[in-house]
């Protein structure tokens, strides 16, 4: 396992100790009548698992299995593997659900990482992941309020957001309903902050902290729903 950081974080330890990433301390801790694993499907160096705190049914997590600070740090020869998962896991979402948004809180290494900014980025787990919500009808105020707060460029591919790990500012990646893709500089921000702005824009303005609120019948029905499509194929 590629860890970097000084303590093993909680989805490599889950892939440590169960070979899920998907269970996790924090999961095996919810309460459901019914037992399931949160795990989609995994390729070679990634696992699709739904996301704790799903404020809507869809809400799924990509993770690679080794360990990065941000999707920005892939190695290089993974890069086409996370394309093709990241482009099968949008079809999949559209399919079953409606347009999607992806996003991630993208960190950087700093010297003094705080419980409340992580280390950049607004990242709420030192692990990379990219975070697909199916949604409609959000991106477009989304995108507006972004642009107004944060520097940032339209990039054509995900092969580009390694050069953010380059130039070492925390970022925010946000792939519109539409496609597109942004990248905003985001070097000081709060924990989960577009988690914080979709519930808002949701209407579920009291769900963003996955911790209180972690939805795990709306987590039971995501992974049935995905699951059976997946199967049948």
């Amino acid at each position: 396992m590629n860890v970097k950081c000084s303590i093993v974080c909680d989805f490599c330890d889950a892939l440590m100790t169960s070979r899920d990433m998907g269970e996790t301390v924090a999961f095996s801790k919810l309460s459901s009548n019914e037992k399931f694993s949160r795990t989609i499907f995994e390729t070679e160096n990634f696992s699709v698992i739904c996301g704790i705190g799903a404020f809507v049914e869809g809400y799924v997590l990509l993770l690679p299995k080794d360990h990065y600070i941000s999707m920005a740090h892939l190695d290089k020869e993974l890069e086409r593997e996370f394309i093709t998962v990241h482009n099968r896991l949008v079809g999949i979402l559209r399919e079953i659900y409606t347009d999607v948004i992806v996003f991630e809180h993208g960190a950087m290494e700093v010297e003094e990482p705080s419980l409340f900014y992580g280390q950049g980025g607004g990242a709420c787990v030192d692990h990379a992941h990219f975070h697909y919500i199916p949604v409609r009808g959000i991106a477009g105020e989304l995108l507006s309020h972004l642009k107004s707060a944060f520097s940032f460029r339209a990039i054509e591919d995900l092969s580009v957001l390694g050069s953010q790990a380059k130039r070492q500012v925390p970022y925010l990646f946000l792939q519109s309903d539409s496609g597109e893709k942004y990248i905003f500089d985001a070097p000081d921000i709060e924990s989960q902050y577009l988690r914080r702005r979709i519930s808002e824009l949701c209407g579920v303005p009291n769900k963003w902290n996955w911790r209180s609120y972690p939805e795990v019948d709306k987590m039971l029905r995501t992974v049935k729903r995905i699951n059976s499509l997946v199967e049948s194929r």
